[in-house]
């Protein structure tokens, strides 16, 4: 599963962010987005075999605010970080609730 960085122009408020996040989690396809006015960017999760980068660019546009990817193209999370464990991975290491006591 990919995720694409996007630059946004006119995100002002936790408002906006919602509403783009919302309008973004709104296509088939896409399982996060994270957007934020203090870096005027927002960041991406889908799955390219169902939703093209293009169309988050348009559903951003259609929610009122300017979109364009950031530099490069969309990476798998593995690529942006190959330290972090796969969920899988994760969920089989972590301790049982009993452990922590």
């Amino acid at each position: 599963m990919p995720t694409a960085k996007l630059k946004i122009e006119g995100l002002a408020s936790a408002h906006d962010e919602k509403h783009l996040e919302t309008s973004v989690r709104a296509l088939t396809g896409v399982y996060g987005a994270v957007a934020s006015c203090r870096d005027h960017c927002m960041e991406v999760d889908f799955e390219d075999d169902e939703v093209m980068l293009e169309e988050i660019v348009n559903a951003a546009s259609a929610a009122g605010y300017a979109a364009t990817p950031a530099s490069g193209r969309p990476r798998s999370r593995r690529q942006l970080n190959p330290t972090v464990p796969s969920r899988d991975v994760r969920r089989l290491t972590r301790p049982a609730p009993e452990a922590l006591r």
